[in-house]
């Protein structure tokens, strides 16, 4: 059986009488009219299984004032309307804006449908009046029957629909009461949550800021008893000026808090990074705020680490990139300055002077080898090292450097693990570390060095952020001295960084020792209060292996004799550079062509290469090919061709290095470099050309 068809009550106001004679026909036919009937069930895909479509009762009315009569009687007698057609222009009375004012002022639930024939009301000015509602349609007139009907059960259907959730709606309601008391066991559950929560919780009057409840981890971390009523007096030690009041007033207004973070000192415990978040409801009439407290101390710090070691990482590049210019500079003046000042004509005042120049510029060299040492960029020569024996052959210089009301407290021995290291390097990192310990030993004391192998854990790599995992030695240099401020901590490593007065130092000792420990892949800890003194342990890798071959290249000398005739293409992006090397090779015979960049090089001698003995290129240059792409693009149609490559960075570019099979190995130039030097290096350069003699020059 089917369920009884509904009955759908419908209201049209149109003060033309046939306007209702037509809604009739269509949405009330008599019985007999079949061909509606199948048009419906046609419209509707109504099949005959299938129960009958809802039908209509149609009540009419002339004017938009007898319409809210009818609408008014309908609602009492619980027979209300589910849909109303409205002619827009009724005269004399209400139009049909007016009337649908009333309509919903009496009914809020009726669906509207407006029609008119004409267009002197828009869209948006009829809207503009009634407002935006999806309880409105309008009809143009002249309309047709499948439209109508459309209008009116999909209408119908939409009013239904409302009731039902209206009913609904009051079930819940109904719902809500009965679940009070439940609630109210719900809140007693509540509380037994918040007091018992490990999370500091208190909840806070707006805008008074009167404590309402507090649960015992709240007292705890205050290190205050917490009653109603009492003024929410905070954290002990709040940064100043306190955030959190304005927050609150804020918060009072409407506005969100959430994630404060601050750094606060709690009662009889170390400094502690907190994260507050707060959110407004009301208790009754009582605006209140919930307030908790998340500590993020280790978070915080993981995150310091990780900028810092970020930061370190962009200077360290910013100081490779200034050392390689300078680098650059540095040579011409001392290839310049180094040339005339061998000028034996030269008269004797001008030499000494300009010999202060060629003292000056490798002072200069030095400053930017500590550069390239911060960076790790500096050349370094990796072998199996033993430290405890580095740092023994170390004693009676360290005791030379630190006065006699300074005591070295020595732990250190050789026959330990060993590490790959540079020993020159690892030597500059112990005299650095006890250099800055005897600086912040005015009046004496006492430095600690010590040496031991610790075996790092998982839990062990939580307090740095480039800790690992494994076997390690340990390198421990502490003092007794007047400790480094907590501010300054996070900038001791940074070149040129110095608390040191005026004329001591140079800010580069500690920046240095962070370049070596990373170059050697390393780290460096740092423990130090003003009053306690400073601790830093250096932290380096138990190498596995026993040895490590040394690097095959070999340093440069003086020339012992005239350079060979040769010819040279010279490859420099730094102008003044390129026209000191241009001077110099040129009067020693040998026949140049020079280029700015390796691409403009490559590209001019793609039919020429042959035709070259030497290639003398710096490494790092502009361009989309550097000097190593350069040397094996030439060798390719050169086999014979020897390679000088100059770079004010590491050899350990050229560890490794094969441009071809059969071709002379390639040979470095370091920067920045004298004329002696440079000299030296090209006639070895030449020297393992595979066949004997030179092409001659032109």
């Amino acid at each position: 059986m089917h369920a009884p068809v509904a009955t759908y009550r419908i209201l049209v106001i149109d003060d033309t009488p046939a306007i209702h004679e037509d809604f009739l026909k269509i949405l009330a036919p008599p019985a007999s009219s079949a061909e509606l009937g199948d048009m419906a069930a046609s419209l509707f895909g109504q099949t005959q299984s299938e129960p009958a479509l809802p039908c209509f009762e149609v009540v009419s009315a002339l004017q938009g004032e007898e319409g809210l009569k009818r609408s008014i009687e309908a609602q009492t007698a619980g027979r209300p309307f589910a849909l109303a057609f409205v002619d827009m222009r009724m005269p004399p009375g209400w139009d049909g804006l007016e009337t649908i004012r009333h309509l919903w002022a009496a009914d809020p639930q009726l669906q509207i449908c407006l029609c008119t024939a004409y267009s002197e009301h828009s869209w948006t000015t009829i809207t503009t009046q009634l407002g935006l509602s999806d309880r409105l349609v309008i009809l143009k007139k002249p309309f047709d029957s499948i439209e109508v009907l459309q209008l009116a059960h999909a209408f119908s259907a939409k009013w239904a629909v409302a009731r039902q959730l209206q009913t609904k709606l009051e079930e819940l309601e109904r719902t809500a009461q009965i679940s009070a008391t439940a609630l109210a066991s719900s809140d007693r559950r509540f509380s037994a949550a918040f007091l018992g929560s490990p999370i500091p919780y208190v909840i806070l009057t707006l805008p008074g800021n009167e404590i309402v409840l507090a649960n015992p981890a709240f007292a705890l971390l205050t290190g205050q008893t917490a009653t109603p009523g009492q003024a929410f007096l905070g954290l002990p030690c709040w940064p100043s000026p306190n955030p959190l009041p304005a927050a609150l007033a804020a918060l009072a207004e409407g506005q969100p808090v959430d994630e404060l973070t601050l750094t606060v000192q709690p009662a009889a415990g170390p400094l502690h990074t907190l994260r507050v978040s707060a959110s407004a409801f009301v208790d009754g009439s009582q605006k209140s705020a919930l307030l908790h407290f998340d500590d993020i101390t280790e978070q915080a710090r993981l995150h310091e680490q990780l900028l810092h070691a970020q930061k370190m990482e962009a200077i360290g590049e910013l100081s490779a990139g200034i050392a390689h210019d300078f680098n650059n500079l540095l040579t011409v003046i001392l290839g310049y300055a180094s040339s005339t000042v061998a000028d034996p004509l030269l008269p004797e005042p001008f030499a000494a002077e300009l010999q202060a120049v060629v003292d000056a510029a490798k002072r200069g060299a030095e400053l930017t080898r500590q550069l390239l040492l911060f960076s790790r960029r500096q050349p370094a020569q990796f072998t199996a090292v033993d430290p405890g024996r580095v740092v023994t052959q170390l004693h009676k210089m360290l005791c030379r450097l630190v006065p006699e009301n300074i005591h070295l407290d020595w732990h250190c021995a050789a026959g330990g693990p060993l590490v790959r290291a540079d020993k020159g390097n690892l030597e500059q990192v112990v005299i650095n570390l006890v250099v800055n310990a005897r600086d912040a030993l005015p009046g004496g004391g006492t430095i600690r060095i010590a040496l031991d192998r610790v075996q790092l854990a998982p839990a062990d790599t939580r307090r740095h952020a480039d800790a690992r995992v494994g076997d390690h030695v340990r390198l421990t240099v502490a003092d007794t001295g007047v400790g480094i401020p907590k501010e300054y901590q996070s900038r001791i490593f940074e070149p040129f960084f110095t608390t040191k007065e005026p004329g001591r130092g140079t800010g580069l000792g500690l920046s240095t020792v962070y370049g070596i420990v990373r170059q050697h892949e390393g780290w460096i800890e740092l423990d130090s209060a003003p009053g306690r003194g400073t601790r830093f342990e250096v932290f380096l890798p138990v190498l596995p292996q026993l040895a490590l071959r040394p690097s095959s290249l070999s340093p440069f000398q003086d020339p012992a004799a005239h350079i060979p005739p040769a010819r040279v293409l010279l490859v420099e992006d730094d102008n003044t550079l390129r026209t000191f090397l241009d001077i110099v090779l040129r009067r020693e015979g040998l026949v140049l062509t020079t280029h700015m960049d390796a691409d403009s090089a490559a590209a001019a001698c793609e039919a020429c290469a042959a035709d070259f003995d030497l290639l003398v290129t710096d490494i790092v240059m502009p361009g989309k090919l550097d000097g190593t792409d350069l040397a094996r693009r030439l060798r390719r149609q050169n086999p014979a061709l020897c390679v000088l490559l100059m770079t004010g960075y590491s050899e350990q570019l050229l560890q490794g290095l094969v441009l071809d099979d059969n071709g002379p190995a390639p040979h470095l130039l370091r920067k920045p470099f004298d004329r002696s030097s440079l000299l030296a290096a090209i006639q070895i350069a030449l020297a393992s050309r595979p066949s004997a003699g030179a092409k001659p020059g032109p």
